[in-house]
């Protein structure tokens, strides 16, 4: 092998592992920051879905809504809910926390799509309920997309 065929054979070595090295930091920076969000999306639903269904404050739910919940959510239906909440469900009493996952896409453009899909049990004055929020990362912000409240207590 010629001086010249080794240097280029080093060369092609060198790239190589410069890219494999690169890909490997890229996979960490990615993991640590999916495992940062996840942090976050939970803190958030969980401060959110408090301060909502604490007093039924159809306004905290409208101020953290994404543009699509805004755009769907008719504002007499959002009354119409939050009293029938209000009513059959009576004021929090505890928070028992939410458990979900956060969803990551990318797309070619190199556009991210961030979403996450949580479950929250509450007890309230008079039972219990279950509250699905689905949320987005909208300009830097978690936004809520879907807020659905279920309980035993309507179906009577």
């Amino acid at each position: 092998m010629t001086t010249i065929q080794k240097r280029n054979l080093f060369l092609v070595a060198l790239t190589f592992g410069a890219v494999v090295g690169s890909a490997i930091i890229s996979y960490c920076l990615l993991a640590l920051s999916e495992r940062s969000l996840q942090t976050d999306s939970k803190s958030f639903v969980d401060a959110t879905v408090v301060r909502i269904v604490q007093d039924w404050d159809e306004d905290a739910l409208t101020q953290r809504s994404a543009k699509e919940f805004s755009a769907s959510a008719r504002p007499e239906k959002l009354t119409a809910l939050f009293t029938q909440c209000k009513h059959r469900l009576g004021r929090l009493r505890e928070y028992q926390g939410s458990k979900g996952s956060l969803k990551i896409w990318y797309s070619i453009r190199a556009e991210r799509l961030i979403t996450g899909e949580y479950v929250a049990k509450c007890e309230f004055d008079k039972g219990e309920a279950e509250v699905q929020i689905r949320i987005v990362r909208q300009d830097a912000q978690w936004r809520i997309l879907f807020f659905y409240v279920s309980s035993g207590v309507f179906s009577n």
